[in-house]
């Protein structure tokens, strides 16, 4: 509730509360939406109806203050790399986080970890830029993206919009990102003195549901992601064509999750009735199997982990992906040999 009145301005009686706030922000913190909480209480305590103690207050708050904080640093990073990009020559398109908080009523209340980003095919080349100009190592560590860190904030320099190696229909989709990426232009907007690009909203709501989707069945996805679709949806719905998204999603396998995500992230601001497989999404939204990547040591400790996630996920694997998850296992295991062959490859060169 505190979430719809954050998104809408509408003012609703309150549930009883069987929680404390304590109990509330760390589960509001858990699912990235624990500015948009603030916003909704601030409305509620604006009209007396909502209060809590000073000490839950300064709690809060204080969380708050931080998660804007973190977000003025990216946003200067964004805007200094796109200045170096645009100095020479290259167009920057901000992927999911800063480009999605754009759309948020509170800009800087859109919770955000890393900086995704896409060259428009030169990702060679501002790679390249980041090294030569700043000194800064470039790790080629990942199937679909470069990394490196600026100012304590880690960029991911995508040259595939989503990992091709990961499912046998990837690559497909792939493609289909690739062509609109160079057909269709996403909204342009400046910071300080630097232009950037957003999602264009076809690309957007495609890259948004696979990528959402690889979350989903692989861990597990937040509110937040609910609210990012909302809202790109929300303010591009007019400019998206929906007859290329929906044969993409039926192609591939992701008709229904699609049609189920976008009624959960409606929930959020309507009172919508959920079917069976919707109240199972949310669900594991609220508690997924596991929070955490598990493990990082012990070989056997970190495959026993992912065997046993795999399996307790695979009803949700069913439902985003059209290969058998027979197929998903071979492509997995080959997708981790593509992954080490191009790291012992990288280390005879060096």
């Amino acid at each position: 509730m505190l979430v719809r009145v954050a998104l809408t301005g509408e003012v609703r009686d309150l549930p009883c509360l069987s929680v404390s706030w304590d109990e509330l922000m760390e589960v509001a913190n858990e699912q990235g939406v624990l500015a948009l909480m603030y916003d909704g209480y601030g409305v509620y305590a604006k009209t007396g109806t909502l209060q809590m103690s000073l000490v839950d207050k300064t709690n809060l708050y204080g969380n708050v203050k931080i998660a804007e904080r973190r977000y003025e640093t990216q946003e200067r990073l964004v805007e200094k790399l796109a200045r170096l990009y645009n100095e020479n020559g290259l167009r920057m398109m901000v992927l999911k986080g800063y480009g999605l908080s754009r759309l948020y009523p509170v800009t800087n209340h859109r919770q955000c970890s890393d900086v995704d980003i896409y060259l428009y095919g030169d990702q060679q080349r501002g790679d390249q830029l980041i090294e030569e100009r700043w000194g800064i190592k470039v790790s080629n560590e990942h199937h679909h993206h470069t990394e490196f860190v600026v100012d304590g904030v880690l960029v991911e320099n995508h040259y595939d919009f989503i990992n091709v190696h990961a499912h046998s229909s990837s690559p497909k989709i792939e493609r289909e990102l690739k062509a609109l990426a160079e057909k269709e232009d996403g909204e342009e907007f400046q910071i300080g003195d630097t232009i950037v690009y957003g999602m264009p909203p076809t690309l957007g709501v495609i890259f948004m549901l696979r990528h959402t989707a690889q979350h989903f069945a692989a861990m597990h996805v937040e509110i937040r992601h609910l609210v990012d679709w909302l809202l790109f949806t929300g303010k591009y719905r007019d400019n998206v064509d929906w007859e290329l998204v929906n044969r993409v999603a039926t192609e591939n396998g992701l008709a229904r999750f699609m049609e189920a995500f976008d009624k959960l992230a409606h929930s959020l601001v309507e009172d919508v009735e959920l079917n069976d497989i919707e109240n199972r999404i949310m669900g594991d939204i609220w508690e997924p199997w596991c929070r955490d990547g598990g493990p990082t040591e012990g070989f056997w400790r970190v495959w026993w982990f992912k065997g046993n996630r795999w399996w307790n996920n695979r009803w949700k694997n069913r439902l985003v992906y059209k290969e058998s998850l027979a197929d998903q296992v071979w492509t997995l295991i080959k997708s981790r040999f593509v992954k080490r062959g191009g790291k012992e490859m990288k280390r005879l060169r060096g």
